[in-house]
């Protein structure tokens, strides 16, 4: 007797070919359901989720223009992609556009929402096209007769605990031959142990020690799971840990294409910015016009004409990884290139220049990842609760167990809201409503539980905004049942002997080990002077968010004082660019237009505009910028003397490594906003500052060190000297402080005396910074960070901004 065995996950399928016997298959069921259609349809006519959505859009915005909308009146971010889920999980419930139009009316969203899944899947039918969900009806009506199906004598459904209408269907058709088969979810794990620890990138450290004992101790890595609630929260800091402890982990971890550097260097084509991955840009960018498509099939040529995918190993040389990254993303790109130039009239019949294509294309790239980690199919195995279903581990590593996460805070669905869920669950569908995603994530904790004997359980006390976080109710549950303790992980434990070899024996001290590992790592990597700032505030500071990461990190689309900072170094670039050889004041109510509409584009195009609670506050925020970068050109323009704009964004050791002659041991990195030259050929270095600016009292202290180490990198670059340094306060519209070697300078007054240096006293500013320098570095390799702050908010009379004044122990010191 043949029998195919059908699972739910590509994991199970695996896990289970290999334990198959004699007259026995397995598949995943995806694949089954291709397998039972091959007949039928011809795979060219099966359209992706990245067609099925380019469709979508299309018709969303072929409905509004003809005002065919009763309630979605604007385009807005993230509507296309919903509609495109809701309409595939309507076809999974069975329910046709006909059958759509009879139970979705009741208000005049979801009669929207019934005219675009009528209008796509006429589309669809006009087309001879399928999408992925109705491969899954075909199926279900072609099953009885499928060759396929034929050469089996019994097919089980194994694993399946919650059927969608549609796969009962298949069964039912199959009925002779079709069983469910589901075996009791047992609670196994005898041996449990929990750890709350300081934060996520403690929690995982610690993790990844304890598995090395685990692999010390016999265990394979590929009986060892480490099981994530939300993986991607975590991606990072398991890479990291991964790296630094040396293990292999079995894990695709994905990036949204957008994220990846190439991908991003492409994109910016459309601006004539030249990379290291782009040394030329697209021809005729700006005069040529065509369809989306054809775009897309110049887009390829472009790639390949530049030498693509084998030179990444060119820009790469140095660094495997890299290029591994790179060309994953490369791959993951054409592939999207591919379905746009086969997607035809799909895309839409106007013509376009370049931009406008990438103003088409670009919003997908955020929806489509690809994996940007080099996954060792031998190695430990990271899994979302989901997949999990029916695997079996030596050992389960449950982390980010906080509630919140698991069980999730679930946001009711606003395309099909929760209570006409419910009502059309009455009528005999089985839609997914907020207690339906509780039962599922009751039913992954079974599944969990069933996994394996041997369990830890773990979660960050404390989360990336510096708040704190609860245990999971469900794992408390467990540790109360099993009778177990949960262990306090704090930083100071990952360099005790805490259970683990290789530590010091003494509170708070770094182990010869460790220090060796930090004396290998900041030999390799470059120091920015932000973060040489950093040890000079506070060497314990620097600890915290440099050596083990825990700086909050920024949010995606958020508008925060960094990312109002971006906004205008990139104005007053692109307009110092536009005017480098003339300013003249008789033009200033020219500049002022110039500067509002680079205002507009800049802010329009940062990807913030989202995050201010009300449009009016947008606008009062680009006409704030716009008024100061005014007022500061307007000033620039009467104190500049004969100095001109030479360099913008000058960057140092990002590209290729950069040292200073005094210490060439010593990598540094860093972008100087500007650089003007006078006459006689000397420079002066110019930051700009949209909040305070430093002043020489904490160049000569250590606690700013930014502008002696760029006066030193553009003397060493440029071979010119440097006749001074200032800060532009864009908020005051001018420069606020300085050092200079020259007291005739034009943007100086006679009322001015800080800053203005002797020849001596500037030698002497420089000799000592490159001491300073030295010192922090070597204090760094040596692993001294001790609990000292220079600059603290718990010191009021000379205070600074910290991440970390909530777990920062300074008091008892």
């Amino acid at each position: 007797m043949r029998q195919l065995n059908v699972y739910p996950t590509s994991y199970l399928a695996e896990q289970e070919s290999q334990a198959q016997t004699a007259g026995e298959a397995a598949i995943f069921y995806e694949e089954f359901i291709r397998n039972i259609i091959k007949d039928v349809i011809d795979s060219k006519n099966i359209i992706g989720n990245f067609k099925r959505d380019i469709v979508i859009s299309r018709i969303f915005h072929s409905l509004q223009e003809k005002n065919q909308f009763k309630f979605f009146s604007e385009y807005r971010p993230g509507y296309v992609r919903r509609i495109s889920e809701v309409i595939m999980e309507l076809k999974l419930q069975g329910i046709t556009p006909d059958i759509a139009d009879k139970i979705l009316k009741d208000s005049p969203r979801l009669k929207d929402l019934a005219l675009i899944y009528r209008t796509y899947q006429d589309f669809l039918a006009e087309n001879l096209l399928y999408d992925l969900e109705d491969c899954q009806i075909i199926s279900a009506d072609y099953a009885g007769k499928a060759k396929y199906i034929e050469q089996f004598d019994k097919i089980c459904f194994r694993g399946f605990y919650r059927l969608y209408p549609i796969q009962k269907k298949v069964l039912e058709v199959i009925v002779d031959k079709g069983v469910i088969v589901n075996l009791p979810l047992e609670h196994k794990m005898k041996h449990v142990n929990a750890i709350k620890a300081q934060n996520k990138r403690i929690e995982i450290e610690y993790i990844s020690k304890m598995i090395l004992r685990d692999l010390e101790e016999g265990i394979p890595p590929q009986k060892i799971c480490i099981v994530l609630p939300k993986p991607k929260a975590y991606k990072y800091l398991l890479k990291d840990a991964a790296k630094e402890a040396n293990l292999s982990l079995n894990f695709d971890i994905k990036a949204p294409l957008i994220q990846n550097p190439f991908v991003k260097a492409f994109l910016r084509l459309v601006k004539e910015e030249t990379t290291d991955y782009f040394v030329q840009i697209l021809l005729k960018t700006n005069i040529s016009r065509h369809k989306i498509n054809k775009w897309a099939e110049i887009s390829k040529s472009f790639l390949a004409d530049n030498g693509y995918p084998n030179r990444f190993y060119n820009i790469h040389s140095d660094d495997p990884d890299f290029v591994k990254r790179d060309i994953t993303a490369f791959q993951a790109l054409i592939k999207l290139l591919d379905e746009l130039e086969d997607i035809g009239e799909m895309a839409g019949e106007e013509y376009t220049d370049f931009e406008g294509f990438i103003n088409f294309f670009a919003p997908y790239l955020r929806n489509y990842s690809y994996n940007c980690f080099d996954s060792d199919k031998e190695g430990i195995r990271i899994l979302s609760l989901e997949q999990i279903i029916g695997l079996k581990f030596e050992k389960i590593y449950a982390a980010g167990m906080i509630e919140g996460d698991f069980p999730a805070e679930l946001r009711p669905d606003w395309l099909i809201k929760e209570d006409e869920r419910k009502r059309l669950n009455e009528i005999g569908y089985s839609f997914d409503t907020i207690d339906s995603h509780l039962e599922d994530e009751q039913r992954c904790l079974k599944f969990l539980l069933a996994s394996s004997s041997t369990g830890c359980f773990s979660y960050p006390a404390v989360l990336e905004d510096n708040s704190s976080s609860l245990m999971s109710s469900y794992i408390e549950d467990i540790l109360y049942d099993l009778k177990a303790e949960v262990k306090d992980v704090r930083l100071e434990d990952m360099y005790t002997s805490t259970g683990f070899k290789n530590f010091s024996e003494t509170l708070g001290t770094i182990s010869e080990n460790t220090r060796k590992i930090l004396g290998k790592r900041f030999h390799e990597e470059p120091f920015s002077a932000a973060s040489l700032n950093m040890y000079g505030e506070c060497p314990y500071k620097f600890f915290l968010a440099r050596v083990i990461g825990l700086a909050a990190p920024d949010e995606e689309g958020e508008y925060t004082a960094v990312s109002r900072g971006s906004a205008i170094h990139k104005i007053l670039e692109i307009f110092f660019k536009n005017h480098k050889d003339t300013l003249e004041s008789i033009k200033l109510e020219e500049y002022e237009n110039e500067i509002i509409f680079l205002t507009e584009s800049v802010m329009e195009n940062s990807g913030v505009k989202e995050s201010f609670p009300h449009p009016l506050l947008f606008e009062i925020e680009k006409n704030e910028i716009a008024k100061s970068i005014t007022n500061y050109v307007g000033w620039y323009v009467a104190s500049r003397g004969d100095f001109k704009p030479i360099l913008f964004e000058l960057g140092f050791g990002s590209k290729k490594n950069f040292s200073l002659d005094f210490a060439p041991d010593i990598l540094l990195s860093g972008k100087i906003d500007r650089i003007d030259e006078d006459a006689q050929h000397r420079l002066l270095i110019i930051d700009y500052k949209s909040g305070s600016t430093p002043d020489i009292k904490e160049m000569e202290d250590g606690t700013n060190l930014q502008m002696p180490i760029y006066i030193l990198a553009a003397e060493h670059i440029l071979k010119k000297p440097v006749v001074g340094g200032a800060f532009v306060s864009v908020k005051k519209g001018a420069i606020d402080n300085f050092i200079v070697r020259d007291r005739d300078l034009p943007f100086i007054s006679k009322r001015q005396k800080k800053g203005i240096l002797t020849q001596e006293e500037w030698e002497t500013v420089m000799e000592k910074t490159k001491d300073t320098v030295r010192a922090y570095v070597n204090n760094i390799r040596e692993g001294k960070f001790p609990i000292e702050p220079k600059k603290c908010p718990k010191i009021q009379s000379y205070g600074s901004f910290c991440d970390f004044t909530q777990i920062c122990p300074w008091e008892e010191f």
